[in-house]
């Protein structure tokens, strides 16, 4: 039985490994022949698309150092902290990229610079670049010139260049400003009655230095013929007319038919506007052609989406508007709209609106619109219900220099309810509804060069207001805010940004407090961010009451990192008094931190960590906020 069991394990034996060597060797030869191609592949070099960048190198720059001329190319050398930059070499990139290098140096007054590359690549699949600059004399400009004006000053055309472009004497000559010089001049001529005049450029080198000469030929002084109008259909012509700078007559003005064109278009009734001059067989007379496509008379919107209160960090609002924008075609303006918000951090109703509107764009044949307004409001606060129907008239106006002011009377009934017992008297005071009698006075300007991104400029304004008194009511107390901001680009990339706040409110005549709708409250993402929103000043009970005396400063910087991502670094300080003489230094309270933000077409969402310099009991150290929009 055994011998039997023997032959048959010998026969199972030798059939597999028949079939082993049936499978193993051929596989054996497939493995053998692919390392022998790889082995010989590895002596072939890789493809350029296959290369990452090693290393750049510069050779003969002496004017500028190698870092600020590797941040004039697309190309970059690998590093983990270069998100956006791909580390893979392209030639038609690099090639680009010595385009946009000798572009830099001719702007710099070299124009006989020439720069060259060598692209070296070893067998770990790395590119290392050495581009070679030549540099050559660099130019400077020895003197600025202008022939052929007769109407205009040389000298202020000439400082008018200087402090437009920067084309003076002794800056390095950039070409490239000549054509942008050409421009200017012509413009200036445009504006004083010329605007057939022509502008030529040249310059003459010797050695190092340049002189650069302009030559006019003004044409003749132009004036303004017929004006015309084409296009409206719903307004009458007046509403037109009187956006107009200009008149028959007057000498021909570029900018004023620009400014004129802007002014018909904030109307808001045209969907286009054009100003074409006309020429005329005078050639000392020109014929000017307003043309307007209009907007329909009725609109209806919704608008919902995220947004921020000066106390709240981040609410959802939610809005309806109808709306007639051109009534009796007068340009005359109603409204009507109801919405609310909520608020997102406590995820509560916070508010409800009920409002009409009427404008009147023109008042005593000025460009100052007069907007009456009727509402009823709900705000539900944390310690209380604030319900308030009124009204208020006001006046408006923009003056040059980007100086606006607001002139308002204001009426309300404000009713305040669902205040715990024990807060009672640090926010009712005397027990019955608010009869609020104001004016107020709003200043501000704006210099800012975008609303929602700025990078340079400053914003100011200041807001004054003077309830009861001589115009009645049950309330007697006045209010002052004075803000300043400012911004300005520091590297590229990046803003400095800062903000100095001031408030004070206090009661007078027969009043002991000021109505808590009207008192500042502080803490959060746009005030001071470490503390939770309203929860910086006087508190009772833990709970806020609001101040008032109120003082902030903020310091931001604040940089674009890759795509639509940036990140700011900031200090904050400031505090919330509970009333004036309660005022002390040594309150205020400071927090540092930084944040990221996701930049969207209606402003950035801010997601930032404070943290307090100084600990306090029963608060924690660092607070995280989400916010839209900048704090300033």
């Amino acid at each position: 039985m055994s011998l039997q069991n023997n032959n048959v394990r010998t026969v199972i034996f030798r059939y597999i490994r028949s079939k082993v060597r049936t499978v193993i060797g051929p596989c054996f030869l497939f493995v053998l022949l692919n390392s022998a191609i790889l082995w010989g592949w590895q002596d072939e070099p890789m493809q350029p698309s296959q290369l990452k960048i090693g290393a750049i190198q510069f050779q003969g720059n002496s004017h500028f150092s190698s870092r600020v001329l590797k941040g004039k190319m697309r190309t970059k050398e690998s590093s983990v902290l270069r998100l956006r930059a791909s580390s893979r070499f392209d030639e038609s990139i690099l090639q680009q990229d010595i385009g946009f290098l000798e572009a830099f140096y001719h702007k710099h007054g070299f124009l006989e610079c020439t720069i060259s590359k060598e692209v070296n690549s070893i067998h770990q699949g790395k590119a290392f670049i050495t581009i070679i600059v030549q540099e050559a004399t660099q130019t400077m400009v020895s003197k600025v010139a202008i022939s052929g004006l007769q109407s205009l000053s040389p000298l202020s055309v000439i400082q008018r260049l200087a402090n437009d472009i920067g084309l003076t004497e002794d800056t390095p000559l950039d070409i490239s400003k000549l054509t942008g010089a050409e421009t200017i001049i012509r413009n200036e001529l445009a504006n004083n009655g010329y605007p057939f005049a022509t502008v030529t450029s040249r310059f003459t080198r010797e050695g190092d230095q340049a002189e650069v000469h302009f030559h006019v030929t003004q044409g003749p002084l132009v004036h303004i013929g017929t004006i015309s109008y084409r296009g409206y259909r719903q307004s009458q012509i007046f509403i037109i007319r009187r956006e107009l700078l200009f008149h028959r007559g007057d000498r021909f003005d570029r900018d004023k038919l620009i400014e004129s064109q802007l002014r018909i278009y904030s109307t808001g009734l045209y969907t286009y506007v054009n100003i074409e001059p006309i020429i005329t067989v005078d050639s000392s007379v020109v014929d000017i052609l307003v043309t307007v496509a209009e907007k329909e008379k009725r609109w209806f919107g919704i608008r919902t989406g995220v947004g921020q209160q000066e106390e709240l960090d981040l609410t959802l609002d939610g809005y309806g508007v109808w709306g007639h924008r051109n009534m009796f075609g007068t340009g005359r303006r109603v409204s009507l709209s109801a919405g609310g918000s909520a608020n997102v951090r406590t995820k509560s109703l916070l508010s409800n609106e009920y409002k009409m509107s009427y404008t009147e764009p023109w008042v005593l044949n000025t460009r100052t619109p007069l907007t009456v307004d009727i509402y009823f409001r709900r705000f539900t606060w944390e310690l209380y219900t604030l319900e308030e129907f009124g009204g208020d008239v006001s006046v408006s106006h923009e003056f040059p220099q980007k100086l606006k002011t607001r002139v308002a009377f204001v009426y309300k009934r404000a009713d305040v309810f669902d205040v715990p017992k024990e807060l009672e008297p640090d926010i009712l005071g005397q027990a019955g509804v608010d009869i609020v009698r104001k004016i107020s006075f709003m200043a501000e300007r704006d210099t800012r060069d975008h609303p929602l991104y700025p990078s340079r400029g400053i914003h100011s304004q200041v807001v004054s207001e003077f309830t009861g008194g001589f115009l009645g009511g049950n309330k007697d107390f006045y209010k002052m805010v004075a803000a300043w901001s400012g911004f300005q680009k520091w590297l590229p990339k990046t803003v400095i940004a800062g903000r100095m706040k001031w408030g004070m409110v206090k009661e007078f005549g027969k009043s002991t407090y000021v109505p808590i709708y009207d008192r500042f409250f502080a803490g959060g993402a746009n005030t001071l961010r470490g503390y939770v929103e309203r929860q910086l000043g006087p508190l009772e009970d833990g709970k806020p009451i609001g101040g008032s005396l109120l003082f902030l400063t903020n310091i931001e910087l604040r940089r674009q990192l890759f795509w639509r991502f940036g990140m700011t670094a900031f200090f904050d300080s400031g505090y919330l008094w509970r009333s004036l003489v309660d005022f002390q230094w040594r309150d205020v309270r400071a927090s540092l931190g930084a944040g990221l933000q996701f930049f969207t077409p209606v402003g950035p969402l801010r997601l930032e960590y404070g943290y307090k310099l100084r600990k306090e009991e029963e608060l924690k150290r660092g607070v995280f906020h989400l916010s839209l929009l900048y704090a300033f």
